[in-house]
């Protein structure tokens, strides 16, 4: 902890300063005269990396560690929030709510939306909802990445499953992205690729500007309301992405995602326009990793 008082150096203060140099230099004492001054130059470096460090304050500053809250989950350490901290700037609808993530006694992973308003100085908002999100603490390398799970059910959710890079972003694999409607499930038929009934997508993040593109596929069954296997296997230039063991896409020969290791989240979230009170549940048996 550190701890800044509101004391500036007051104009009196300077003057003091100004009459004991001129009292030392008519003394003509050299060895305090120097002295005087490096003490002065520290006084003055002091108070200017205090009036940076509290220049929009005028009380008590106080910085402290906050220690993030984690659970253990399938073997790995998992953080309750982003590693960065737990609000999105650019999301003012949900914010990341520790109480939003629970593991019942069959193991299984239960990440909520539910009411939960909360002021973020960060963003000068009010986030009407918590979320449940967790951020493995653990850096993975080349493998296969597993979960099996249940998308929430309600308005305007959009549970994810996906991993950025340690090192910067992008790069960024989105192994699925759901996006359910107003009405409260993920169908979203368009033609002519009728057979997509489900708004549940793949992508890629390589520059800053967006994704490569976001692909659906088909599902067979609806992702809400049946346990499905959502997987990656990252390999030096190939990503390949699995629905119940079946490949939906691959990428090749992308350079970005070389040479460094993930951070891998789960979570849910609402949408800018959900209006829905009511609680969601994102269920997810199990997370599993095999080094390749």
């Amino acid at each position: 902890m550190v701890i800044f008082y509101e004391n500036t150096i007051t104009p009196n203060i300077v003057k003091l300063f100004i009459r004991c140099f001129v009292r030392l230099c008519l003394k003509k004492n050299t060895v305090f005269i120097n002295k005087f001054i490096i003490f002065t130059v520290k006084i003055f470096c002091f108070a200017s990396v205090y009036r940076f460090c509290s220049a929009n304050t005028r009380y008590l500053l106080i910085i402290k560690k906050n220690k993030m809250e984690t659970i253990n989950w399938c073997g790995y350490e998992w953080r309750k929030q982003e590693r960065w901290g737990n609000v999105y700037p650019t999301n003012l609808r949900g914010w990341m709510d520790p109480s939003c993530v629970n593991i019942d006694d069959r193991g299984y992973l239960h990440l909520l939306t539910k009411r939960n308003p909360k002021y973020f100085e960060r963003t000068k908002f009010t986030h009407l909802f918590g979320v449940g999100l967790v951020s493995c603490t653990h850096r993975f390398g080349y493998g296969y990445f597993e979960i099996e799970a249940k998308l929430p059910e309600g308005k305007n959710l959009w549970p994810a499953f996906w991993m950025w890079s340690y090192d910067s972003w992008p790069p960024e694999i989105d192994i699925f992205e759901g996006y359910s409607n107003d009405r409260g499930d993920y169908r979203d038929i368009k033609f002519p690729r009728f057979w997509e009934l489900f708004k549940v997508e793949t992508n890629f993040h390589i520059k800053e500007d967006g994704g490569i593109g976001a692909e659906r596929f088909f599902m067979g069954n609806n992702p809400s309301r049946n346990f499905n296997k959502y997987a990656c296997l990252w390999e030096p230039n190939k990503i390949e992405i699995f629905f119940n063991g079946s490949t939906v896409r691959v990428l090749r020969n992308e350079k970005a995602f070389n040479d460094t290791t993930m951070n891998v989240i789960i979570n849910n979230m609402v949408r800018r326009n959900r209006n829905d009170f009511s609680e969601s549940d994102f269920v997810v048996k199990y997370f599993r990793y095999e080094k390749r």
